[in-house]
């Protein structure tokens, strides 16, 4: 663990790190820092930083900005980690919301390598975005209630929803190619439209009151095997198809089906339960590879839904 006289600090920067701790704790009363501050270290273990760079939970810029103005240069909390491998970076335990368009970016983008994690405060309200930065895992504090984008974020693998009722934006986890997990420890939190789309999920714990499964939440993903919640009683247009899913089983309780909900959808089985009392047209498309298992009353609802499908398979 890092000490103050190792530090060279001027007027509040931090103008060199001297030690050789592997953990370096940035110590309170600095609000910039130098980008040649760890340019004699390839490899840091963790950087935590302190609240003296935060301006009303938040970060700003060399001009007192929370937000960036059209023109304003890219700056980052930490400069000078091109090149560099750092494992972990902890923000400040004061920090309170991470804003839409930020005035600074933290600077993990500019690593050798992904950090393995960032690691956010209890205490953290708003997510807006993150996609700028390079981590693998992240979990979310139980005190975020609103979370707009993780975008894109190529190297993402984990994520934990601390939190029991949290807002999505839509497409809030889209375009991820590497999630191994996402997990949801709040049992309120609801989804959001297109909130997987086009990503690649490994293994997914869904929020065990969830209600809904919305339009294009799953589009365009693809999946191991995910079970929905028996607490869901519909599932929207588009939900799943099209999509690659080893395995889904269905709600025990579900009640409407949307349009083209399953189309073109790649499984093995899909099993409607008798609850079910609507299911909107092409909610089952001929070119998926998987067979329907129902009873009769079920496929009276709406044969145009699956008719191709049932001739295929009977």
């Amino acid at each position: 663990m890092s000490i103050d006289k190792d530090f060279i600090i001027n007027d509040a920067e931090l103008v060199k790190y001297t030690g050789d701790a592997y953990d370096i704790v940035i110590p309170e009363g600095v609000k910039r820092i130098n980008a040649s501050a760890f340019s004699d270290y390839a490899e840091i273990g963790m950087i935590s930083l302190p609240n003296s760079l935060l301006v009303d939970g938040m970060f700003v810029n060399s001009q007192g900005k929370y937000w960036r103005g059209w023109f304003d240069p890219v700056e980052y909390v930490i400069p000078g980690l091109e090149g560099k491998i750092v494992r972990k970076i902890k923000l400040p335990s004061n920090l309170k919301e991470i804003p839409e368009g930020a005035a600074v970016e933290i600077g993990s983008r500019n690593l050798a390598s992904p950090l393995e994690e960032l690691l956010l405060p209890e205490g953290l309200e708003k997510i807006w975005s993150l996609e700028k930065e390079k981590f693998k895992k992240i979990v979310i504090p139980s005190t975020v209630v609103e979370i707009n984008s993780l975008y894109g974020i190529q190297p993402l693998e984990e994520v934990v929803f601390l939190g029991e009722k949290i807002k999505f934006g839509q497409q809030a986890l889209s375009k991820i190619p590497n999630l191994k997990k996402v997990v949801f420890n709040g049992e309120k939190t609801s989804l959001s439209q297109g909130m997987f789309s086009g990503s690649k999920i490994l293994e997914i714990s869904l929020p065990k009151k969830l209600k809904a499964i919305p339009a294009h939440c799953f589009q365009d993903s693809e999946l191991d095997v995910i079970e929905i919640p028996d607490t869901v009683t519909s599932i929207g247009t588009n939900a799943f198809g099209p999509c690659k899913v080893n395995r889904i089983v269905l709600p025990k309780k579900l009640k409407k089906i949307g349009a083209y909900a399953f189309s073109e959808c790649e499984t093995d089985v899909i099993e409607i339960p008798d609850t079910v009392t609507e299911i909107k047209e092409h909610a089952f498309s001929e070119h998926g590879p998987y067979k329907i298992v129902a009873s009769e009353k079920t496929l009276q609802l709406n044969r145009d839904a699956y008719e191709n499908m049932l001739r295929k398979y009977r």
